[in-house]
């Protein structure tokens, strides 16, 4: 089984800092799952469409992160001795002064002064989680246990995800070059085929594009793992897009308009969704086919980056049980961790969204009520 690892570290160009696409934060993405080779999970949201629904924007907004806690002091007679609560300090102290003299004043909880370190190595297995600061969104993510996530606004998590150890995988959207600079793993848009290639033109335009981020990111932080996505929908097999009167291969179209682009990048995102069906690994074998014919210089592996079986929703016949997701999503880990080109992969997603009827918002390993589905403990014991 190969043993996969994520590279971590830089920060971002100056000149992608700013001019955020509001638009496409929230809830207006969706969720979505990593795996690696030893297979990681993660999770965020976006945009999708085949296989998996589109997702519509939330009207939702992040809650604000909880304030810290401090435990409060019981009463107690003025004779009986009473701890701090600060845990350093092991020293009793009364409950009250002498008679007439106002009572102590407690000491506050001090705060921890350390946060366990980031995954030395890169975990093989993440999933997709909707939005920054939302508290109920991060319990769900503590109690999984997992050590990587993605989201489309990478920075939203980055203070949560690294007081707890994750790495997060950011999506920089390239119409605004901003979103998610500051993450871990930085992924060059999210399926632009769907998206009208970001309104750049073209793909030739968006390869382009994708190219000249990647180049700057590098020469900031050349540490920085980068992500170029590549189309894979099992649903068709097909990976081609129309451009200039006829559909060609989308390897092709981005190596002759941008061929030095794969030096700049480090792996290819793909999502090879194929609900309601069982995995299916053939369209990412046709990527790889392409990818060997245009030679070495290609020779990087697959990050999934969302994948996953949704349990509702009527807005495509992509539904499947409960008890099938979680069979499935077993065997796809299961079945990329076997082979040598799949470093990580991203599952989508974390938890049910707020719309009964689409089926996007049934992916989850939650219920919308927080209890767990049966995915959520086939996930938990490959991580």
């Amino acid at each position: 089984m190969p043993n996969l690892q994520i590279v971590v570290g830089g920060e971002p160009p100056a000149p992608f800092s700013a001019g955020l696409n509001w638009r496409r934060l929230g809830l207006a993405a969706g969720g979505v799952v990593i795996v690696m080779a030893s297979l990681g999970v993660v999770a965020f949201a976006h945009f999708h469409h085949g296989a998996k629904p589109a997702k519509t924007p939330s009207s939702a907004s992040p809650s604000p992160a909880a304030p810290a806690e401090t435990t409060p002091q019981s009463p107690s007679a003025p004779s009986s001795p009473q701890t701090s609560a600060n845990p350093a300090n092991t020293n009793s102290q009364p409950a009250s002064g002498p008679a007439n003299s106002p009572p102590a004043t407690p000491s506050s909880p001090t705060p921890p002064t350390t946060v366990p370190p980031l995954p030395a190595t890169l975990p093989s297995l993440g999933i997709v989680t909707c939005c920054g600061a939302d508290t109920t969104e991060e319990s769900r993510l503590l109690t999984l246990g997992v050590k990587l996530i993605r989201m489309d606004r990478g920075d939203y998590e980055l203070p949560f995800a690294h007081q707890h150890g994750m790495l997060v995988d950011g999506i920089i959207w390239l119409d605004t070059a901003s979103a998610g600079m500051g993450a871990d793993i930085l992924e060059l848009d999210n399926e632009p085929y769907f998206n009208n290639w970001d309104g750049m033109g073209g793909p030739q335009q968006w390869a382009q594009k994708a190219r000249d981020v990647a180049k700057s990111i590098k020469a900031s932080s050349s540490s920085k793992t980068i992500l170029l996505p590549l189309y894979a929908q099992n649903n068709s097999n097909d990976t081609r897009v129309y451009t200039n009167g006829s559909w060609q291969p989308l390897v092709d179209v981005i190596n002759q308009a941008a061929p030095d682009i794969w030096q700049y990048v480090d792996a290819f995102a793909i999502h090879p969704y194929s609900a309601p069906n069982p995995p299916n690994f053939s369209t990412m074998d046709h990527i790889r086919s392409q990818l060997k014919a245009i030679g070495s210089k290609a020779d990087k592996p697959f990050w999934v980056t969302e994948v996953g079986w949704p349990t509702g929703g009527t807005s495509s016949n992509a539904a499947v049980s409960e008890a099938d997701q979680a069979l499935y999503l077993g065997q796809f880990i299961d079945q990329a961790r076997a082979r040598s080109d799949v470093a990580v992969v991203i599952l989508f997603k974390i938890s049910d969204g707020y719309s009964p009827a689409l089926t996007e918002s049934h992916y989850g390993l939650f219920h919308l009520d927080g209890s767990q589905k049966p995915s959520f403990s086939v996930v938990q014991s490959r991580l």
